[in-house]
């Protein structure tokens, strides 16, 4: 039976969606009547049964009129499909259908009734009736605690209004429950791609309370489910999302029937332990997306939208806050406490690290227009090395050759290239090249350096505190790394003052030292540069000053792209590949034109193989002398060296 009430005052409407089972459905301003009118208004007004004759509706006390007649107590009426109910300013509309459908109204419906149970656990979980329940926290829960959670969730559920309350029954609640955990099955299983379910993840996502053999027969339903909804046809994963989210609840509600009573409650009670282990211990619906180590990188447009990337491709996750905005702000707010920072109206931006090393920046109203935005890069627990980067076709064996020498040479070198292009995936790559008995210091905003040195000592900014107080920049950090004794200064990225202290770094005896900076060319890297520095330098330096700094600090620049090209199998799919277009060593300063002087040492002509141009850097003997670099890997394709 589904319920619709209209406000005629207010002119709002909501849809009630009745459990089945309930005989009889009770009309009133009660607060536990099934459908519940506020106002001044008899506590049971009528009542819905059903009966061997069918469904009947039956007054309880004078002011009924249905189907625009009066209708007084004691009498009762048959519903043969719909009936349409006058009381006081409200107007019900009684639906009956013996065939259990969801439409989606519906749906968004008992996704609020969902988030209410979801919402009173928690409660229940906080005051003192759990204080006996030791959980431990995310990063120690043992066995026995997440057991013990599991079984007060088990015990809790029977006082949950409307959720099945043994494996005889069921409800409309719990079959939609049930539904949810089958859709964030096949999810799972779309972004995993393989044939079974990981069950690996964080410690206190397993399950401990689970029946081997529904747990084969939850499988087996994927698989079938995964086959007739049609999520093979589409080649990317935003295809198989879209596919599933239009053709799952449709597709549910004929078949929800077939499923047993009690496998059907046995999904709703795993979905309810896997929602709340997410709220009590991680982020919520993200959970899922952190725990799969092949994404790279969570955004959050909105409550409803979230997508992932993975192997650098933009994805659809099908996940969402079905609570709304409020739940994001909530995710938001817990990440600034755990960095000890407030996020509100008056400071309406987070850039925070979490444990696991991820980088995370929120953005929340009035700044956003579109709801509270958050996106959480995440870095591979796995290093990558050249040997990688080869692997992936990034660039060439001869190009990275030239690179290891460059670097044992102790060439200072600038890692250039957009957002999202690798460029500290490339300054990792490089500082492998660093003998081991030198001393690094790495300063960066947020720590995302993976440099597998022993020697090596890592300094990250620090934004103020709420007070405003206590900020250390990176400018402060490079400043402070020229009293550490390095061999090598490594800056995860210039975009500020600290462009100036790296250069004068440079030129004063710590070569060898990298960086990185936003530029989409060798040729924009020096504007950049000239920017910064003419911006936060504090004194009006003429330019030529500046290109002399550049010019004797910055000798070879690499610069990375994102290429988009044709998926061969679905032409309508753009795929996206990272690459090193150039490399480039800094000759002089041309002081007619004014400009940098540069050689190309590496080029890739028309997105093809990156190849060397024949131009020998000005330090080749040096590379020869020293064994880092025999000359052949350096000439053209005809054997030739300009």
């Amino acid at each position: 039976m589904r319920v619709t009430v209209h406000n005629e005052i207010s002119s709002e409407s909501r849809v009630i969606p009745v459990p089945r089972g309930t005989n009889p459905a009770t009309i009133g301003s009660a607060a536990d009547a099934t459908i519940c009118l506020r106002g001044r208004l008899p506590r049971q007004i009528a009542e819905v049964r059903r009966d061997s004759g069918g469904w009947k509706i039956s007054p309880r006390a004078n002011g009924c009129i249905v189907d625009q007649r009066p209708l007084a107590r004691g009498e009762s009426l048959d519903i043969e499909n719909e009936i349409v109910v006058e009381i006081a300013h409200y107007t019900v509309t009684i639906h009956v259908n013996d065939r259990h459908s969801v439409s989606q109204t519906d749906s968004s419906a008992l996704d609020v009734r969902f988030l209410n149970v979801l919402q009173k656990m928690q409660d229940d979980l906080l005051n003192d009736r759990a204080q006996q329940l030791d959980m431990g926290d995310s990063e120690s829960a043992t066995d026995e605690q997440l057991h013990n959670f599991e079984q007060y969730i088990d015990s809790l559920l029977p006082s949950v209004r409307d959720f099945p309350k043994d494996n005889l029954t069921r409800t409309d609640l719990g079959d939609h429950i049930a539904g949810l955990h089958i859709r964030n099955t096949l999810i799972v299983g779309l972004r995993e791609g393989g044939d079974s379910l990981r069950t690996e993840g964080r410690s206190w996502a397993r399950y401990l309370t689970t029946s081997p053999e529904l747990e084969r027969q939850l499988e087996k339903v994927r698989r079938q489910w995964h086959d007739e909804l049609g999520l093979d046809r589409p080649h990317d994963l935003s295809g198989k999302i879209a596919t599933l989210n239009q053709n799952f609840w449709p597709f549910w509600s004929s078949t929800v029937n077939q499923l047993p009573a009690h496998f059907s409650r046995y999904l709703a009670v795993r979905e309810v332990k896997r929602e709340m282990k997410n709220l009590c211990y991680g982020w919520g619906p993200l959970e899922d997306l952190l725990q799969d180590p092949t994404v790279t990188e969570v955004m959050v447009n909105n409550a409803r939208q979230i997508f992932i990337e993975r192997d650098s491709e933009l994805e659809n996750s099908g996940c969402r806050f079905a609570s709304g905005d409020d739940a994001v702000r909530g995710v938001i707010k817990r990440i600034g406490e755990r960095v000890n920072r407030s996020v509100d109206a008056s400071t309406p931006m987070l850039d925070a690290r979490l444990k696991d090393g991820s980088r995370v920046n929120a953005v929340i109203d009035p700044l956003v227009t579109t709801g509270p935005s958050l996106t959480i890069r995440r870095f591979p627990d796995d290093t990558v090395d050249m040997s990688k980067l080869l692997s992936w076709g990034a660039l060439s064996r001869r190009a990275a050759d030239f690179l290891k020498a460059a670097v044992k040479h102790r060439s200072n070198i600038v890692i250039s290239g957009g957002t999202g292009t690798g460029k500290t995936t490339m300054l990792n790559a490089l500082s492998g090249f660093i003998p081991d008995k030198e001393r690094i210091v790495t300063i960066e905003d947020t720590a995302e350096l993976r440099l597998q040195k022993t020697h090596r000592v890592g300094l990250e900014a620090r934004p103020p505190n709420i007070q405003g107080e206590g900020e250390v920049s990176i400018r402060m950090l490079v400043r402070n790394a020229l009293r550490m004794r390095p061999d090598r200064i490594v800056v995860g990225e210039c975009r500020g003052g600290e462009a100036i202290d790296m250069l004068q770094a440079m030129n004063t005896g710590h070569d060898g030292s990298m960086t990185t900076i936003h530029a989409n060319s060798p040729q924009d890297v020096v504007r950049r540069l000239e920017v910064l520095i003419q911006q936060f330098s504090g004194t009006n330096l003429p330019v030529s000053s500046i290109h002399q700094q550049i010019a004797s600090g910055v000798d070879i620049v690499v610069q990375l792209e994102r290429h988009q090209f044709r998926d061969p199998q679905d032409t309508s799919i753009l795929r996206k590949r990272k690459f090193v277009s150039a490399i480039s060593e800094i000759i002089d300063v041309d002081a007619e034109q004014n400009a940098i002087v540069f050689r190309h040492i590496f080029v890739r002509p028309n997105g093809g193989e990156l190849m060397p141009t024949g131009s020998l850097p000005t330090f080749m003997p040096e590379l020869c002398e020293a064994g880092f670099l025999e000359l052949d890997t350096l000439l053209n394709a005809n054997g030739v060296a300009p």
